[in-house]
C-alpha cells in the first residue's frame, strides 16, 4: 500500500511538470488524480482547472470529464446544459462515453429536451464505439419505444441526421473505445 502511495505520489508530480508547460493529456491526468484525491488530496475546484485546460486544448477524455464535472456539479454548479455542451465536443471526435451521456441527457431531458428516439439513437452510437454501459440502455429502450421510432433512432445513429452525426464519416478505431473522424473540427 505504501509502494502504491509513493508511485502515485510520484506520478502526480511528473503529470504536474508536464502541464504546467500545456501538456494536454498530463492536465488531463493531473485532473483525474484531484478528482480521484489519487497522489494529491481530492480538491474539484483544481481538477475543474486542470481538465478545463485540457479540453479547451481539444482532448476528448477531458471534455468527457468536463461534462461530468458539469452534470453533477463538482467543483461547479450543476448544469445540465453545459455538462451537453461538454459531452457534444467529446463525441464530435467519437468519444464512446460521451455519446452514451448524451443518450442519458435526452432520456432524462436534462441539458435537452425529453426525447428517447434521440436517447436511443445516441446510445446505439456509444455502443459501437466501445461503451459496454451503453448496450443495457439500447435493449431497454428497444423494449419501450415501437417499431417506427426504434427505426428512426437507427436512422439517426447511422448519420442521416446531421445534427448527430455532424456530416463527417466515422469509423471505429479498434485500439480505443473511441470513434475516429476522418474531417478535423
Amino acid at each position: 500500500l505504501e509502494f502504491r502511495r509513493v508511485l502515485f505520489r510520484s506520478a502526480f508530480q511528473w503529470f504536474e511538470k508536464a502541464a504546467n508547460k500545456g501538456h494536454a493529456r498530463a492536465q488531463h491526468n493531473l485532473g483525474v488524480l484531484y478528482q480521484q484525491g489519487v497522489g494529491t488530496e481530492r480538491d474539484f475546484q483544481k481538477a475543474r482547472h486542470w481538465l478545463e485546460r485540457a479540453a479547451k486544448q481539444g482532448l476528448a477524455d477531458a471534455q468527457l470529464e468536463m461534462g461530468i464535472l458539469n452534470f453533477w456539479g463538482r467543483g461547479l454548479a450543476k448544469n445540465p446544459t453545459e455538462a451537453a455542451k461538454w459531452f457534444r465536443m467529446a463525441a464530435r471526435q467519437g468519444q464512446a462515453s460521451a455519446l452514451s451521456s448524451l443518450g442519458n441527457l435526452y432520456f432524462r431531458g436534462q441539458g435537452h429536451e425529453k426525447d428517447s428516439t434521440k436517447a436511443l439513437a445516441y446510445y446505439r452510437m456509444g455502443m459501437l464505439g466501445g461503451d459496454p454501459k451503453a448496450r443495457r440502455w439500447v435493449e431497454y429502450l428497444q423494449t419501450q419505444l415501437d417499431e417506427k421510432q426504434q427505426a428512426e433512432a437507427k436512422r439517426l445513429a447511422k448519420g442521416d441526421f446531421r445534427d448527430l452525426r455532424w456530416g463527417m464519416p466515422m469509423e471505429r478505431d479498434r485500439k480505443s473505445t473511441r470513434l475516429n473522424s476522418s474531417h478535423q473540427i
